[in-house]
């Protein structure tokens, strides 16, 4: 790329993240190369210096990229490997740990490994490079020359991140660095990373292959994408909203809701390979189906819509054939609002309202006509059956008999559903809510009258009881979002003193406060709690309404992932579905309206034996220096 000033464009926001530290290597055999990673893995500072060379590559790595150890085994063995700090390490830091690998030399050509957005890529936790932060800032703009100046005249940068020359702004962006730098600059237009994750090591902003720093071969041991969360596609061009919604996993393919500006809310698709599209126009024109309540039985989408004749009716769609209305339960253009949609051992249950008995339980076993399972609320009122959830084949719901209030229900398929108990005696409701099965207990939110909303449990043995009052009193922690994971159970809920918070209960201790994310005195926000792969991500806001995507491992501290939308906004991601390696959600980033977005979070595999397998020992080859 020539050498061209180019300040005009918008930036996408600046990409904040943490990175760490590569230090210089030194040929060696391979299982010296695992001890040294291990090494480093461990906390240690080994430094190990290449063989001499008149001007080496170098790799600078940041420890933001999950199984950097991976990218570090890979280099071929006159690259430099230079590992940073992201938390700790400042701009001059940085630079200086480059000038004490070259030692006196200049590179021949640096490639930075981070992680990038379009027109984006990170730097340090402090530091997102985007055109016009960069233009802005006079010490980041010291850094680039800085680096620059270890180059050898005709030498490159290389930005071994996703999708930073993706656009106009990403390529002003090159222009921009290579003009400061005084050095050619190449990046890559797509996903930069594991081709089974859809990415590639070829750089086509400048047509530089990755081959030049790594082994191919020994490539193949990373396991990720050089990526931040991305948007996946436009679906309503511009500054409008697409409003995806309701997602849900049928065999590998993400089913949602959108609009895409022509066509209303409809049903949509997304296989990770080809572009988003709409499943058909079941409401034809600008008019909305509004397909709802998404549900996977058996492979076979099951949904609510509207197709501007029947009312919203139970619809269901398997894949290959157009979606069909499954039945007019609500004869005529009423409807009978199918909602709730669960599956018990591939019957699907669900709340409607056929216009004589009001909103009660149905079911559909795929082969006859959907049937109502009882008349809970006898006559017209309605038992509203809602928060339906799956307990080895026992359904659970909340309903209203008309006598008890909205109070916890069961049904296994043979009985009569029946009420589990009045948690809140008498007419009044305890209105259970959010509930969840973890192992065969099934946990929930329910207001007993004097506790306030807290959460409580069933084991479908003994009779339902309060796990703890966390917010003592009669207010209630109103605890929302359960999520299992592995046996715990998440959820966000309020003490009283600290806001919404996330919390954990591991069955058998008492309910406990995994971190306090908002300031003290702030109402705090946790949302869209999901589980991925034994990683929870959640969206939270450290106070001042920047809800943006966080995650927690278990171990370290929850963490914010991006900042997709920087600064007070937020880019409020909602609508989380964990699909194949892939957490898909909802957000925007403050150009182009709620869209699909996609993280790959890093593989949580231990890597060390595998790397121990990487390079094959070599005869002759010491132990590297320490």
């Amino acid at each position: 790329m020539g050498k061209v000033l180019h300040k005009s464009g918008q930036s996408t926001g600046r990409v904040f993240a943490p990175m760490m530290a590569l230090e210089p290597r030194i040929m060696f055999d391979g299982a010296a190369m695992a001890e040294a990673v291990d090494a480093h893995s461990d906390g240690a500072d080994a430094v190990m210096p290449v063989a001499v060379t008149a001007n080496p590559r170098v790799l600078l790595l940041s420890s933001r990229v999950a199984d950097g150890d991976d990218l570090a085994l890979a280099a071929k063995d006159d690259v430099l490997v230079v590992r940073y700090d992201a938390e700790a390490d400042s701009l001059d830091a940085i630079l200086a740990r480059v000038s004490h690998a070259l030692d006196g030399r200049q590179a021949s050509s640096i490639a930075l490994a981070s992680h990038g957005a379009n027109g984006a890529f990170e730097l340090t936790a402090q530091y997102g490079v985007s055109l016009a932060g960069l233009a802005g800032d006079d010490a980041l703009q010291a850094f680039m020359r800085g680096l620059g100046a270890q180059i050898t005249e005709g030498g490159r940068i290389d930005l071994l991140a996703c999708g930073v020359a993706g656009d106009s702004v990403g390529n002003a962006l090159l222009a921009y660095l290579s003009d400061i730098t005084g050095r050619s600059v190449a990046a890559s237009a797509d996903s930069t990373g594991n081709a089974a994750f859809g990415g590639d090591w070829h750089l086509e902003a400048g047509d530089v292959d990755a081959s030049q720093y790594f082994h191919a071969a020994a490539l193949a041991g990373f396991d990720g994408l050089l990526a931040n969360p991305e948007r996946v596609a436009d679906i309503n061009p511009g500054v409008n909203s697409s409003n995806v919604g309701m997602p849900v996993n049928v065999n590998g393919t993400l089913y949602f809701r959108a609009n895409d500006g022509t066509n209303g809310i409809e049903l949509w698709k997304y296989d990770r390979i080809n572009a988003p599209s709409m499943v058909a126009d079941i409401r034809a024109g600008a008019n909305s189906s509004g397909p709802n309540n998404l549900a996977n039985v058996n492979g076979t989408l099951y949904f609510g819509a509207n197709d501007g004749t029947n009312g919203t009716e139970l619809w269901k769609y398997d894949g290959t054939n157009a979606p069909s209305m499954v039945a007019d339960i609500n004869p005529g253009a009423s409807s009978s609002t199918p909602e709730y949609m669960t599956n018990v051992n591939g019957t699907l249950y669900f709340g409607a309202n056929d216009g004589t008995n009001g909103q009660e339980l149905w079911k559909y076993d795929g082969i006859n006509a959907p049937s109502r399972v009882a008349d809970i609320n006898p006559g017209v009122n309605s038992s509203t059956p809602e928060h339906l959830t799956n307990v080895n084949g026992t359904l659970y719901f909340r309903a209203n008999d008309g006598t008890n209030g909205n109070e916890l229900w069961k049904y296994d398929g043979t009985n009569a559903p029946s009420r589990v108990a009045d948690i809140r005696a008498g007419a009044n409701s305890s209105s259970p809510g959010n509930m969840i099965n973890v192992n065969g207990t099934l946990y929930f939110a329910a207001n007993d009258g004097t506790n306030g909303t807290e959460l409580w449990k069933y084991d479908g043995i003994n009779a339902p009881s309060m796990v703890a009052d966390i917010n003592p009193g009669a207010t209630g922690s109103s605890p929302s979002y359960l999520t299992d994971v592995n046996g715990t159970l998440y959820f966000s809920a309020s003490d009283g003193t600290n806001g919404n918070e996330l919390w954990k209960y591991d069955g058998t201790n008492t309910p406990s406060m995994v971190a306090n994310i908002g300031p003290a005195g702030s109402p705090g926000t946790i949302e869209f709690i999901t589980n991925a792969n034994g990683t929870l991500y959640f969206s939270a806001g450290e106070g001042n309404g920047d809800l943006e995507l966080w995650k927690y491992d278990g171990i370290n501290a929850p963490s914010r992932v991006a900042d997709i939308w920087p600064g007070a906004t937020g880019s409020s991601p909602t609508n989380m579905i964990y699909v194949n390696g892939t957490l898909y959600f909802s957000a925007s980033e403050g150009s182009n309206g709620r869209e699909l977005w996609r993280y790959i979070p890093p593989s949580t595999a231990s890597c060390r034996r595998r790397r121990r397998r990487l390079r094959p020992p070599r005869q002759g080859r010491g132990r590297p220096s320490r």
